[in-house]
């Protein structure tokens, strides 16, 4: 009696499990049914992120561990693709395998169509000329629809997202071999594209405007603390819990009044919170008085050669000054800053790199 012939279709996907493990770590190797280890790369990679995103934000968070934690976190997903690919073909019989690398794999196509570029994946598919010309005209094409769309209507970006699910699956259609038993693969792998091309600008936008972004310097108003062209983190986490506090470098947006004043007046600006609402403020003799009692202020560049006030500073609102006293357009030039124009805090420094770390 003759032993069965194997299913060669019954196996695991190798790049099938890279294509999963490109979107998150550890799915590929779940897929795969290295379960243990698919949840150890994607707490790993999570923690990773997190930690580093917390680093940032916090002021105990030191700027070179952030940097560490998210470099390890692309590290740790970079070896993830390589462990889901072993993870995957281990599980695989020799029958299988040699089965699966006889002719062109779907999936690598598919990979290199969605991680490289659209047509990369054809022209690895292509094995004579007249394909290989094919594949060639495909790429110019992809490369001519995504200038297109990213100079003249860069807000279709829903047009490019369809376009490139698209020549994925073309990239699996047209691969001379299938040896899943339904398109359903597939169609998630096309499903996720477009899912992490729809959240990956929101991602990267949903963080700028509600935990961290980047600011240039573009004055000498906060001399010696801050240079111009000095490259700082801006974090929008504490005022959501909490007040603005004395001696804290915020970023706002100029009042109404201030522009109508000054219509040049459109980006946003940097100083140091001194006066409190409610707090009665003063700059005499080169000191700032806060009701009535000298601040000690070892940050400026030198003392103030100006008189102010004294005022109080009104409810929702606050006194700032530039820590280059005589060179700031700020507060004792143009009045207070309305709660509601506080963008964040600046608590971190990452460039230049000699000087980079969180502010005192």
């Amino acid at each position: 009696m003759t032993a069965p012939k194997p299913d060669l279709k019954v196996g695991k996907e190798p790049w099938l499990a890279v294509n999963l493990s490109t979107f998150l770590p550890g799915i590929g190797q779940i897929y795969a049914g290295q379960w243990l280890k698919g949840w150890l790369f994607l707490s790993g990679f999570l923690g990773l992120l997190i930690g580093g995103f917390w680093l940032l934000i916090s002021d105990m968070g030191d700027l070179r561990g952030a940097i560490a934690c998210l470099i390890s976190a692309a590290v740790l997903a970079i070896v993830n693709l390589f462990d889901a690919y072993q993870s995957a073909k281990s599980t695989n019989s020799s029958a299988f395998e040699a089965k699966r690398t006889s002719s062109k794999d779907p999936w690598l196509a598919v990979w290199l169509s969605h991680v490289t570029f659209p047509g990369i994946g054809h022209l690895y598919l292509r094995q004579n000329i007249e394909q290989i010309v094919f594949g060639i005209v495909f790429l110019l094409l992809s490369i001519g629809a995504g200038l297109w769309l990213l100079r003249f209507v860069p807000f279709l970006g829903i047009i490019d997202i369809v376009f490139v699910a698209s020549v994925v699956y073309l990239a699996y259609y047209q691969a001379p071999i299938h040896r899943e038993r339904s398109q359903r693969s597939i169609l998630l792998i096309c499903a996720l594209l477009v899912c992490l091309r729809i959240a990956a600008p929101i991602s990267i936008l949903s963080i700028r405007s509600t935990l961290l972004e980047a600011r240039f310097i573009p004055s000498e108003a906060m001399v010696p603390t801050l240079q111009m062209g000095d490259r700082v983190l801006v974090e929008k986490v504490s005022y959501r819990h909490g007040q603005p506090q004395r001696q804290d470098i915020i970023i706002f947006m100029p009042s109404r009044s201030l522009r109508q004043t000054n219509p040049a007046l459109t980006e946003a600006l940097l100083q140091r919170i001194i006066g409190l609402p409610g707090e009665t403020v003063e700059v005499n003799a080169g000191k700032v008085f806060i009701n009535n009692q000298p601040l000690t202020e070892p940050y400026i560049n030198e003392p103030p050669t100006y008189q102010w006030g004294p005022e109080t500073v009104p409810a929702n609102s606050y006194f700032v000054l530039g820590d280059n006293r005589n060179n700031s357009f700020d507060s004792h030039l143009w009045g207070y800053v309305p709660l509601e124009t506080i963008i964040g805090r600046v608590n971190k420094r990452f460039y230049p790199f000699d000087r980079a770390g969180s502010l005192p």
